[in-house]
């Protein structure tokens, strides 16, 4: 004999307030989860960024705080032992200050940076572990098919837009960033969130987005070797100016790695349900990135 249990709606809530109840509303709403987490060990963290024609870098070096110490200030590091080397050859590292009285480290290299060049970093602080790192400047990537379009109409909000088209070739893994927008030797800040880069020879605005779907943020661009050539389409509003310039800023896998896990960080920063996320890093005892681009201008 089959037994069929039928509800109706009234039955259903009268049920589930019963639930609660018997479960203990004070208990349920009040629950408190204690964690400990592990004793955090101060360690240096390195940000280094330089591109293909540059003849500088800038190295900022602070501190690591845990996450029970939020409210502890970060800190610049003066006073640092650094061993640099590019393909092999000491480089000359100076300690400055800027104009907000922040120390930063200057490396002065013996030849502007190229494509496949090689840089070894190890620095030294006192009360911290020594840190290294090696990163190489990635090599070129075949572009063909070039279009770049100055009015290319409106989107879908009237905003006038710009376009680049092209396709890439390539045989091996490929990591780039977008297309950049050059707006000569002139940083104009437009806001906080809207900014321009700074870099020894170029600066830029206007990182123009993508809907590839193989784009990270609209931004970041994996291009698996399997895919041999891509045709990819950027678009960003335009800002004026008669004749842009436009160049590609190419990264090896680590540091490409690094931007996307540092920017996903920063987007769950304020969420405490979002998924934790393990920003990535090539400094070995400590934490950042030595970034290496290799910059290839498109006209």
């Amino acid at each position: 004999m089959m037994i069929q249990y039928i509800f109706n709606p009234i039955a259903k809530i009268s049920f589930v307030l019963l639930l609660l109840c018997n479960i203990g509303c004070e208990d349920f709403f009040d629950t408190t989860i204690t964690i400990d987490p592990p004793a955090h060990t101060s360690k240096l963290v390195c940000v280094a960024t330089a591109k293909s024609g540059d003849t500088t870098m800038d190295i900022r070096l602070s501190n690591s705080i845990g996450i029970l110490d939020q409210d502890s200030l970060l800190k610049t590091i003066g006073g640092a032992k650094f061993d640099i080397t590019l393909n092999g050859l000491p480089q000359i590292v100076t300690e400055e200050k800027n104009e907000d009285n922040e120390i930063y480290y200057k490396v002065r290299f013996s030849k502007p940076l190229a494509a496949l060049d090689q840089l070894s970093l190890k620095a030294s602080a006192q009360g911290f572990e020594p840190i290294s790192s090696i990163s190489r400047v990635p090599n070129d990537l075949k572009f063909s098919n070039l279009e770049i379009i100055i009015d290319g109409g409106n989107d879908e909000f009237g905003s006038a837009i710009s376009k680049v088209r092209l396709d890439v070739e390539s045989d091996v893994d490929a990591y780039f960033f977008g297309v950049k927008e050059e707006i000569g030797l002139l940083c104009i800040e437009f806001s906080q969130e809207l900014g321009c880069t700074e870099y020894d020879t170029i600066k830029y605005t206007n990182t123009m987005s993508t809907r590839d779907i193989d784009a990270v943020n609209g931004y970041f661009v994996h291009q698996k070797a399997s895919s041999k050539k891509k045709s990819y389409v950027f678009t960003s509003n335009r800002l004026g100016g008669k004749d842009p310039k436009y160049g590609v800023l190419i990264y090896d896998k680590t540091s490409f790695d690094y931007i996307i896990s540092k920017d996903l960080y920063q987007d769950n920063n304020e969420n405490p349900f979002s998924t934790p996320i393990n920003v990535r890093s090539n400094i070995v005892n400590g934490y950042g990135n030595s970034e290496l681009a290799h910059y290839v201008r498109l006209n």
